[in-house]
């Protein structure tokens, strides 16, 4: 068999060769898109269902939560394991399931437990899971640059202006903001002045939200046309909340503007981040879509921020600090240097031995076609 085959190569030189290029083209073509990465992922079928109570204690999160989340998961199909961890204002409870069930599946079987679990839970809170990440997903950190601009005012334009054009990236699982003072509109009642007119917190509550939605009346007919009737109650800046009628006072109509403050400031925060002894800094960490390649999903990120930049107030820049492309071209490189210098090594060897730098050379090349054919195999049956 092999004698047939030898003499089939020498016969057919030409044909060996055309096959040979076609072989490293498309082994090269399947290399570009192989999601490579420099450390495996080894993370188990996991979902994690993350809430949020910032009124709740250690122990209230524990009993209030994440015990009945987890009492609301036991029993799902091809489960291994629970763990949870009930921390000041949080609980994270992580489902682990066997490696063979698809991740998809298993996050739909979370949602239906979820969604009988919500009768068991505060009424103020909501548990939501988290993104189809894992712990190796940070592929790329930003922040965002602009001394002439408040903190609060930066974390606003990446709330509301760098992350909703991120996650449009195709690959991205979650665009994470950190740092910098998440703005937020404040209601300070005074509580003399609501005594005074006889009212309650209650009401102010039932106020600002029952005047801040849009309701659809229908329409009218005029001739041939069709005239929408609507109200328009969104609240758009804080002068619309000062506005709002919360009673009335031996006939004349009371707002909150009258017994209560109210102004932007920041979100009760548990810490800060910083960099280079600059002070605060507002960031964003963007999180890789499981089975998607990082490299290429990165260079989609770089893109999409040059279009975002020209969308930032002028002063403002967005500058990356971690690249875990840079990280993966690096082991492809000393990949590749290694793979070369074993070639090399071989060609030297046979060259001492056998005295033909030819049969070096025959040998050695099929490092790396076996290289090529194996990132093949990868690409398509793994």
């Amino acid at each position: 068999m092999i004698q047939a085959i030898l003499r089939f190569s020498i016969k057919q030189r030409v044909f060996v060769v055309i096959t040979a290029l076609l072989l490293i083209g498309f082994g090269v073509y399947n290399a570009t898109l192989l999601p490579i990465d420099a450390v495996p992922d080894v993370t188990n079928k996991q979902v994690q269902i993350n809430t949020v109570a910032p009124a709740l204690g250690p122990e209230e999160v524990e009993r209030q939560i994440t015990f009945p989340l987890e009492l609301a998961l036991a029993g799902l199909p091809h489960l291994q394991e629970t763990r949870s961890i009930s921390q000041f204002g949080l609980s994270q409870v992580t489902v682990v399931f066997d490696d063979e069930v698809d991740l998809y599946f298993a996050r739909q079987l979370v949602n239906q437990r979820l969604q009988e679990a919500k009768e068991s839970l505060p009424s103020d809170v909501r548990a939501e899971m988290g993104p189809v990440s894992t712990g190796l997903g940070e592929i790329y950190y930003m922040r965002l640059q602009g001394e002439k601009y408040s903190l609060m005012e930066r974390r606003t334009m990446m709330d509301w202006i760098v992350r909703p054009q991120l996650l449009s990236v195709p690959g991205l699982a979650e665009v994470n903001t950190w740092g910098g003072m998440a703005r937020q509109i404040q209601v300070a009642i005074d509580p003399q002045k609501l005594r005074a007119y006889g009212l309650t917190v209650p009401n102010i509550v039932h106020a600002v939200s029952a005047n801040n939605q849009n309701v659809g009346g229908a329409y009218l007919k005029r001739g041939a046309e069709q005239q929408l009737v609507r109200t328009v109650g969104i609240i758009h800046n804080n002068d619309d909340i000062r506005n709002i009628v919360v009673g009335a006072h031996e006939g004349v109509p009371i707002t909150i503007g009258q017994v209560a403050n109210v102004s932007d400031a920041a979100v009760v925060r548990q810490g800060a981040m910083s960099q280079d002894g600059e002070g605060e800094q507002v960031y964003a960490i963007t999180m890789l879509l499981i089975g998607e390649n990082g490299r290429i999903v990165v260079e989609r990120v770089k893109d999409r921020l040059k279009q975002i930049q020209k969308s930032l107030p002028e002063g403002t820049q967005l500058v990356g600090f971690l690249d875990r492309a840079e990280l993966i071209n690096r082991t492809l490189k000393t990949a590749a240097t290694n793979l070369m210098e074993g070639g090399i090594l071989v060609i030297v060897v046979l060259f001492a031995f056998l005295l033909q730098l030819r049969a070096g050379l025959i040998v050695s090349s099929v490092i790396p076609l076996s290289m090529l054919i194996a990132i093949i195999g990868m690409r398509y049956f793994l």
